[in-house]
Order: structure tokens, then sequence, then C-alpha cells
């Protein structure tokens, strides 16, 4: 499959008119194709997988830090209290899921029980994460031969929900990330699976106490899949 994606991105991959590379978009059914290239494509070689796969990504240099469509993700999945509380973790929390302050009086700050925050700091807290975190999500999207990884804007919105939820360290870790420095996209996505704990809680069983963490993997895992789907439309 690496190889496959490799192929087709210096094939079809070209500078716009503002120098920027973008990928010229293109499907490709495993079930019709026999071979790409000239060379005759076995099963194994795409994993099993007939699967439609567009290559129609910008480079992450060139995608938005903290999209509209990023926003409202996070929202939707962290809820917004404008009274502190302690999450799944036991850490305290205010907002959509700030646990340390990045804006006004308390920047530095950690989150304290008892703080109270109105909407409007709420989602200024949010910004202010998203575009202190942005550029080290970007610069860890560069591989060792220079290029950087290429992305559809959801893609790259799923990642940096990621690295809200769990810290730019573990991004940088993660089976995901290095997935996509390989130019595995399919197993990007799957390895959002991996995380489903919180400390030694495994919140894919019932009763967990902590459903919501396995459900937002999965969900990550299901968008990540259908990134790019709207390109074809």
């Amino acid at each position: 499959m690496n190889i496959i994606l490799k192929i087709l991105q210096v094939l079809f991959t070209k500078k716009d008119n503002s120098g920027s590379l973008k990928d010229h978009s293109i499907t490709i059914d495993f079930d019709k194709v026999e071979h790409i290239n000239g060379k005759i494509l076995k099963a194994d070689e795409i994993n099993g997988d007939s699967r439609k796969i567009s290559i129609g990504r910008i480079v992450a240099t060139g995608l938005t830090i903290g999209s509209a469509a990023l926003v409202s993700m996070t929202q939707q999945s962290e809820g917004l209290k404008t009274t502190a509380y302690n999450d799944s973790g036991k850490v305290a929390t205010i907002g959509i899921g700030t646990t340390q302050y990045r804006t006004g009086e308390k920047a530095g700050q950690k989150v304290k029980l008892g703080d109270t925050i109105t909407k409007e700091q709420a989602y200024a807290e949010l910004r202010a994460y998203y575009d202190e975190v942005g550029k080290q999500v970007v610069d860890s999207l560069k591989k060792p031969n220079g290029e950087y990884v290429a992305l559809y804007q959801s893609e790259f919105d799923i990642i940096l929900d990621f690295n809200y939820q769990y810290g730019v360290g573990a991004w940088k870790k993660s089976s995901i990330r290095q997935a996509y420095l390989d130019g595995d996209y399919i197993q990007a996505c799957e390895n959002y699976l991996k995380y489903k704990f919180v400390g030694k809680n495994d919140c894919s069983k019932a009763n967990s106490g902590c459903r919501g963490v396995w459900l937002r993997s999965q969900k990550r895992r299901d968008d990540c899949l259908k990134a790019g789907d709207e390109k074809q439309g």
C-alpha cells in the first residue's frame, strides 16, 4: 500500500499558482485496477482492501490551524461548562476541556475546582490552545527527507482534536503519527482505536465509567477513514 500511495503522490502532485504543493485528486478502485505504473497489483500489496482511495491532499504547512469545523468538533466532544469540574481522569477542567489557562489574568495557571468562566472565555481558551500547539503539530509531520505529510483538512482537524485530548507529547510518540509519516493513511486511522484507556481502565468495556473516551476514539477512526469523501461528490 505504501509503495502504491508513494507512486501516486509523485505522479499527481504539482505546484499551484501560489507555488504551494497540492495533490491533484484521483480515485482508485482496487476492484477494477489491474496495474499501476506497469506493476501488477497483488492482494497482499493492497492489504485486501478494495475501498476507493483518493489522492487529493494538501501538505500540512498549507492547512488551516483552528478551523471552524475543528472548534465545533472539540466543543461537541468536550461539552462546555462554565464551572470547573473533575473529568474522568480526576483532573480539574473548565470551559471546553480546558485544564490550564492560556488567556487573561490566570494565563499559565492550572484550573481549580470552584473556578468559573464565560462561554466567550471558553472559546478563547480553546482557540488559544490551537494557536499555540498547531505549529508544533505541523512540524511533527515533517518527514526525514524534509517533505511534509499531505492531509485533507478534516484529517488534520482530527489530529489536532486528538492533541487537545492527549497532548502534543503523546501525539509525537503515537503510532498514529508514525503511520502518517510512513504514508499509511488507513493504518493511521485504525490506530485511533488504541486510545481507549483512562489509566488502566479500559473504556471500551461496559460500565467502565469512561465510555465517552472510547466512543470518541471510534468516531475519530470512522471520520478519519471517511476523510476526503466530500471531495468526490
